[in-house]
């Protein structure tokens, strides 16, 4: 199959606005729209975007055999957007990575983080549950606990794990580390003498 036009996007596949729209943008970002310098920010409002990433989904499904998705950088863009993906492309599953800021205060991470984590839930209801999310608030209570003999954290006020696996267990995916967390770029290791 050809992707002839399908996937040529100029400056109109673009948020106006963004560093990189040269004004042919069809919408401004929209209010769940993160910035990322670092690339254009794609106008996921354009149905003509919608539409190339629809087809392109299910070429990677059905040309190549991928058949489940991880959405990057997911507070990027609304996760509408992830849901109306999922549904266009039937994936056999999907993970969305929302890395949001925890709470902390002088003596360190908070131990409630229920915030943090209704944040995931808010996402993944958005998605209208096409998508399961990264469990940062476990990753981010775990190693505190582990690295601080915490262990007391692991549980929230009503016994349940403290992450999004304690309210949304269906659709928590948990982890200690990923790209960017561990591995090389380190922004926010799982203690080192903590793994196995």
């Amino acid at each position: 199959p050809s992707f002839a036009g399908v996937m040529d996007w100029g400056g109109w596949a673009i948020t106006l606005g963004d560093k990189f729209s040269d004004g042919t943008g069809q919408n401004h970002p929209g209010q769940f729209d993160g910035k990322f310098d670092a690339a254009p920010d794609i106008d996921h409002q354009n149905k003509q975007v919608q539409a190339s990433i629809s087809i392109w989904l299910r070429w990677l499904q059905l040309q190549i055999g991928f058949d489940a998705w991880r959405f990057d950088f997911v507070k990027g863009y609304a996760a509408e957007f992830v849901g109306l993906y999922c549904k266009k492309s039937a994936p056999a599953w999907a993970v969305g990575e929302l890395w949001g800021d925890m709470q902390y205060d002088d003596s360190g991470l908070q131990h409630n983080q229920d915030r943090h984590r209704q944040d995931l839930v808010n996402w993944v209801n958005a998605t209208d549950k096409q998508s399961t999310a990264f469990d940062f608030t476990t990753k981010g209570v775990l190693q505190e606990a582990v690295k601080n003999c915490q262990y007391w954290r692991l549980k929230d006020s009503s016994g349940k794990p403290p992450g999004l696996i304690g309210w949304m267990p269906k659709h928590a995916v948990t982890f200690i580390d990923n790209h960017d967390t561990g591995s090389t770029q380190r922004h926010w290791p799982f203690p080192d003498d903590k793994v196995l």
